[in-house]
């Protein structure tokens, strides 16, 4: 028989030594806390862009050292806090805000490496951007207006590449 999996549950990886890639189906809708936590190895997390997950719970991908990059599909409407917390490989992530509703603090600053963020801000109230860190980009009035008019541009910040997009 076949069964849809619809949550990654609380800790459900946690600690695991050997997972090195893993591939969320698309009708996961939820990933829980400490989910994938302390997955040293872990480099490689793939999502479908037609995904279903709305939410990924505090601490979700936190310590996983090797992750490289991470990619969260539109429908995402709420991710906890410090999802990312150490994890010195992280080199690209993107932070869709076409629904999200809720958001918990995304603490980039134990990510040494990390160089790109794509931020779309889809929603003119998103506030979403307040909780990217200061030291790698603040955003202007002037940008915050390209934003509403529909323009995409990009921020070059010592060594980090911030790309928002509407």
């Amino acid at each position: 028989n076949y069964y849809e999996v619809r949550y990654v549950g609380h800790g459900a990886f946690y600690n695991s030594e050997k997972l090195l890639s893993v591939s969320i189906p698309s009708s996961v809708t939820r990933i829980g806390k400490y989910a994938f936590y302390n997955c040293k190895m872990l480099s490689n997390v793939s999502i479908p862009i037609k995904s279903k997950l709305t939410k990924v719970d505090d601490c979700a991908f936190a310590r996983c050292s090797s992750l490289k990059t991470i990619f969260f599909p539109k429908s995402l409407e709420a991710f906890g806090h410090t999802i990312f917390s150490n994890c010195p490989s992280l080199s690209a992530i993107n932070i869709p805000t076409e629904n999200v509703k809720a958001t918990g603090s995304i603490d980039l600053r134990t990510c040494p490496n990390l160089d790109t963020i794509y931020v779309s801000m889809g929603q003119k109230n998103s506030s979403l951007y307040k909780t990217i860190p200061d030291k790698i980009v603040e955003l202007s009035e002037i940008d915050m207006d390209r934003l509403l008019d529909g323009d995409s541009f990009g921020h070059n910040i010592g060594n980090n590449n911030i790309i928002f997009y509407y």
